[in-house]
């Protein structure tokens, strides 16, 4: 396959631009990250190729040999990338076709009644009746098939993700990204690094977003319960846009080990600005955890931020103290909006943002959360409605946890176009 043109689809369709991608260190590699990552979908479209295949009118019996003529015509058809075992005395042989997804055809049974099983390999069963395949149609299909797999990940690509999207939001679709790191657990060899990230329309200021790990779809449950959810998620979020400003976001995500963030597509502020907010931010953590700072201590966060050769020592105390003071400032006037909801959830100052997390103990808690996210200089008036977000953010939590649905984020970001 000429790869050439889906890399090079990959970084203008999905996510030129953009931060947390995987484009730009090693494109084969890239495009061979992005279809492995699509290999369950590629399953169910296989199992629905199956589906739409009528066995071809005949009145000759197909005997267990004629499958296993079909089976070698496609160990030569797939070249280098198929296995062929047969035992003649079982009445048993399978076809090992190493592509991705992996599939082994298998057929069984008796001379006269032999049977058609067609897996992954592991538990995902593509096809697995009597009354199966005409062989013809087995080689038909199954011919060359690692170049279709490939050919049908470009088809996606070009679609910028939008043949993913559940059939009845797909006229909502913006964009889509394939992405690597997002996911809070990479293993040892980045196998539950990459996602999909899709926009959808949902008003003039704010975008559906949702994100997920394809991973964890080895699990054909997994995959049903997270396109359910997506749907309902997408007309639940859809009651709580119309009360959010447009630069305040909700989001809902699992904390633990198999939940997703979202990629920041928000214009970041400057570099030097960013670092010393952080440095600001590191000093009111330590400071909350009971710590008594020494000089040594300070100046060890100025040299991580590199802010050492931008203040002295005394200077970055002295605004260190500023800042937060004005943070605490915020804080409280941040609770006294919120009223007796105050008691009910944590706020957390990010460089760029603030967000209330609807959770009292949050670091405590390793379970979905809500929250809304917003700029500092925010108008507050929105914070009349936590009620009705923290209401709306149990429904959703309560919908992703019944279904065990850990590994899909859901939310309303801000528009690109607003």
């Amino acid at each position: 396959m000429n790869s050439e043109i889906p890399l090079n689809l990959i970084g203008q369709t999905l996510m030129e631009g953009r931060d947390n991608t995987p484009i730009g260190e090693d494109a084969e590699k890239d495009f061979s990250a992005f279809h492995e990552s699509l290999q369950y979908f590629h399953l169910e479209w296989l199992r629905e190729e199956i589906l739409k295949t009528r066995r071809n009118q005949t009145e000759k019996k197909i005997w267990f040999n004629d499958y296993v003529l079909a089976l070698k015509k496609l160990a030569v058809n797939n070249g280098n990338c198929s296995e062929l075992q047969i035992d003649e005395k079982e009445n048993h042989a399978k076809l090992i076709i190493h592509t991705v997804p992996e599939i082994h055809v298998v057929v069984e049974g008796t001379q006269e009644e032999p049977q058609l099983v067609i897996s992954n390999g592991h538990y995902i069963f593509i096809h697995y009746t009597k009354d199966g395949l005409h062989p013809s149609e087995l080689v038909s299909l199954f011919s060359d098939i690692d170049t279709k797999l490939k050919e049908r990940s470009k088809d996606i690509i070009i679609s910028g993700l939008k043949e993913l999207v559940p059939g009845s939001l797909r006229e909502c679709f913006i964009s889509g990204k394939f992405t690597k790191d997002m996911g809070h657990s990479i293993q040892y060899d980045n196998s539950f690094s990459i996602g999909h990230e899709i926009r959808l329309r949902a008003t003039e200021t704010h975008d559906m977003a949702y994100a997920y790990i394809p991973d964890y779809f080895w699990n054909p449950q997994n995959k049903s319960h997270a396109l359910n959810n997506l749907v309902y998620s997408y007309w639940a979020l859809s009651e709580i846009s119309a009360r959010l400003p447009e630069n305040v976001e909700f989001i809902c995500q699992h904390r633990n080990d198999c939940g997703v963030t979202f990629t920041n597509d928000n214009p970041d502020f400057d570099r030097d600005e960013y670092f010393r907010r952080r440095a600001v931010l590191m000093v009111r953590r330590d400071q909350e955890r009971n710590r008594n700072l020494k000089k040594d201590d300070y100046m060890y966060i100025m040299v991580h931020c590199g802010l050492n050769e931008k203040f002295s020592l005394r200077d970055f105390i002295i605004m260190c103290n500023s800042d937060n003071i004005k943070l605490q400032n915020h804080k409280q006037n941040i609770e006294s909006r919120l009223g007796s909801y105050a008691e009910k959830v944590t706020i957390v100052f990010e460089t760029d943002s603030i967000s209330i997390y609807f959770l009292k103990d949050r670091q405590q808690e390793w379970t979905r959360e809500c929250f809304l996210r917003f700029p500092y200089d925010s108008d507050l008036h929105f914070l009349k409605d936590i009620g009705f977000f923290m209401e709306k953010s149990k429904e959703l939590v309560s919908v992703f946890n019944k279904s065990m649905d850990f590994e899909t984020s859901v939310g309303l970001l801000r528009s690109w176009n607003s």
